[in-house]
């Protein structure tokens, strides 16, 4: 039998970009050559769209002027059935050789990648594509429409305040936006739509919450503003049905250097400490989960009780919304009171959590993890295909 082409998609305009290198080389180095042939399609900052056996040599980002002959410009084609990519050519002899792939395996993270708008691009086309589906990577990577379906499930979140970036103006009194903040301090700070603990920040003063907002207005045009948990401990999870039934991972404490998990804990410790510096990333061979991130699995202090409350919340949120892929779902906890509130949901995690699943009992490797999702999309690609099977049964015109 054939093996299916997979079309491994990463990079992107997003604050996330270079994670997302990292995830889509992880992603072919991992999924199973014996069942699948991969190629990599890079979208870079100015959203090009780049192919080549070049991109896997991770020493050509970030990809300057002067190319390996072996990455060319591509752009992507739909109407023939399936999706294609070819190359972009210049002058009278143009070569534009065509490239079909028959799913897509997203390893995006942040804008457009993994907020729906590239899940529609996909559904549009009718081409098989890995992880959440449209509506849910719209609401997950909405913080604040997370919490509203949330409240609806009985799960519960924190209080919050939303502030706009005013859309008409270049200069603005950010004291007169904040005026109306009447959470008492300390304060949690952070873009409504960004993910990877991106210009997250602790505020215990009027001084210091004007200053994160103004960060944040740097990033996204909403801030959203959440009471600060004191003895704060997180606790992640992921969840997912690509083995039958929804099943959850094991429970993880992530290790912070500081009162919140930043960035900097997330990406660039462990490894060596070498993380994303300078436009390089680091080999694969010092990716350890999310770049050596620090962890406990399984964390002694939570009680059965709380176990139980991250497991069926966790579950009830990826079935509401009908969840596919494997989200990670990202817990807050006050350690002395034991309360527990739903943070956030990571529609594409970094390194797609496979260590959460590496550890949980039965074990799933990383190969087995992504072709799982793999297997997915062509599945839900097929339930389409047979709900559509009568289409032409039902129109009102008929064929001449």
């Amino acid at each position: 039998m054939a093996r299916k082409k997979i079309a491994v998609f990463f990079g992107e305009r997003s604050f996330e970009h270079d994670i997302s290198i990292l995830t889509g080389l992880q992603a072919i180095k991992v999924i199973d050559q014996t069942k699948f042939e991969t190629f990599p399609i890079y979208v870079d900052l100015e959203r090009n769209w780049w192919t080549g056996e070049g991109l896997l040599n991770q020493s050509n980002y970030p990809l300057g002027k002067k190319l390996p002959k072996d990455i060319r410009r591509v752009r992507f084609v739909v109407g023939e059935g399936k999706g294609y990519i070819e190359t972009v050519s210049k002058g009278i002899f143009r070569n534009n050789n065509r490239e079909y792939f028959d799913a897509a395996f997203l390893a995006f993270h942040g804008d457009f990648g993994e907020t729906g708008a590239f899940q529609g691009l996909m559904e549009s086309s009718g081409i098989p594509y890995t992880g959440c589906r449209m509506l849910a990577s719209t609401v997950f990577m909405n913080k604040v429409t997370t919490k509203q379906i949330c409240r609806s499930l009985g799960i519960p979140v924190l209080p919050e305040i939303i502030l706009e970036r005013p859309e008409d103006k270049v200069f603005f009194d950010v004291k007169e936006i904040t005026k109306g903040v009447d959470l008492p301090f300390p304060l949690c700070v952070k873009p409504l739509h960004l993910g990877s603990s991106i210009a997250v920040s602790k505020v215990t003063t009027k001084e210091e919450l004007d200053s994160a907002v103004i960060k944040v207005f740097a990033l996204d045009n909403q801030a959203i503003i959440e009471p600060f948990v004191e003895n704060l401990e997180e606790y992640n999870i992921s969840v997912t049905r690509v083995f039958g039934e929804i099943r959850c991972s094991v429970i993880e404490r992530p290790t912070r250097k500081n009162s919140i998990l930043a960035f900097s804990d997330k990406y660039q410790s462990g490894g060596k400490g070498k993380g994303i510096k300078g436009g390089k990333v680091c080999s694969f061979s010092e990716l350890n989960g999310l770049l050596g991130l620090s962890r406990e699995y399984n964390p002694g202090e939570l009680t059965s009780e709380q176990r139980e409350k991250i497991i069926s919340w966790s579950k009830a949120l990826f079935l509401a919304m009908d969840g596919r892929g494997e989200p990670r779902i990202d817990f807050l906890c006050n350690s002395k009171t034991g309360e527990l509130w739903l943070g956030e949901v990571n529609p594409i995690p970094g390194s797609f959590g496979y260590y959460l699943w590496e550890n949980s009992d039965p074990k799933i490797n990383f190969t087995k993890l992504l072709t799982g999702l793999i297997e997915e999309a062509f599945k839900e690609a097929g339930k389409k295909s047979l709900a559509y099977g009568t289409l032409k049964d039902n129109r009102i015109f008929e064929d001449k």
